[in-house]
């Protein structure tokens, strides 16, 4: 739609064609061209129009809606992503998910993650761990150190995946944040089902005959559980009869010593067993928010426990 700026005031339409020709009428033909290419060039349709002469969509964040359907959505038309999951609401709509809800299937993972692993926002049961266990999309950012690496304080865990008691592939960097333990341990040690047992009922019992349990230790349990910390129990085996640990004996122990705050993972290739250098078991060691060593140990769970009752 053609619009004249005339003094102060900006005209638009048949008002401003009007005064344009008046105007026109009054210039002598030599001045005319030189003003009609000026008007080209500037561009004849305001900005809030189209130039079949409709209203134009305005969409202040770009997110894809506009911001009359944002208002009847209850949605931030001045923030792209106004539930803040990591999906903008334009992609929310077209999804199905609600732009208003973090969780929208209420499966305890935010839309953006479930977008990002390829799971269903929509369909509670499709979830990225059944075990509810953390999720980080920047997971790929981490730097690996690889298996190379040396196991010591300070060093970083090396990119590790292992099948769970579900039969999901965890990976250990979706676990960034929080302090993790590593509890590695074989199906047939007394010592390692005695902790799992303290773990899984909360009664001391079981492990107070061991020369490294304390009763400052009990409060541990209370981390597992509230999410302080993550205990994640690791099972392998160097029997050549039995063979490596597989995922029915994730499962196997999960029932034996249930705690559904407890990842219980398979290292059948003895990835971790190697890079750990086990000498005896439980083998338990302690890392920080970003995977590093802040307690290493080989040999018994002593330097874990303490430093996990000083958190």
């Amino acid at each position: 739609m053609l619009s004249v700026t005339y003094g102060v005031f900006r005209m638009k339409g048949t008002l401003a064609r009007t005064v344009l020709y008046s105007h026109l009428m009054r210039l002598r033909p030599s001045r005319i061209l030189p003003l009609v290419i000026f008007l080209a060039a500037c561009g004849g349709t305001d900005a809030d129009t189209t130039s079949g002469g409709e209203p134009s969509v305005i969409d202040t964040d770009r997110d894809g809606l506009s911001d009359d359907e944002e208002k009847s959505l209850g949605t931030d038309p001045e923030l792209p992503d106004t539930d803040q999951d990591g999906v903008d609401d334009g992609q929310e709509v077209e999804l199905g998910t609600d732009p208003l809800k973090v969780d929208t299937d209420g499966d305890g993972y935010s839309d953006g993650d479930e977008v990002h692993a390829g799971t269903d926002p929509t369909d509670a049961t499709d979830v990225i761990y059944v075990g509810g266990w953390p999720y980080n999309r920047d997971k790929d950012q981490i730097q690996d150190p690889g298996w190379a690496s040396t196991a010591e304080i300070g060093a970083r865990l090396p990119h590790y995946t292992a099948v769970d008691q579900y039969g999901d592939l965890v990976d250990l960097y979706d676990l960034v944040g929080q302090p993790v333990v590593l509890d590695m341990g074989t199906k047939w040690c007394q010592p390692c089902k005695h902790m799992a047992e303290w773990l899984a009922t909360g009664d001391t019992t079981p492990v107070q005959e061991y020369a490294w349990w304390k009763p400052e230790y009990a409060p541990i349990r209370e981390k597992v559980t509230s999410g302080e910390i993550i205990w994640v129990t690791i099972l392998f085996s160097t029997n050549e009869q039995s063979g490596p640990a597989i995922q029915q004996d994730s499962a196997d122990w999960h029932e034996s010593y249930p705690n559904p705050d407890i990842p219980v993972l398979a290292d059948t290739k003895l990835e971790l067993y190697d890079y750990i250098g086990v000498k005896s078991y439980p083998a338990m060691s302690l890392l920080d928010g970003n995977l590093q060593f802040i307690a290493y140990s080989n040999s018994g769970p002593f330097k874990a426990l303490k430093a996990l009752s000083e958190l």
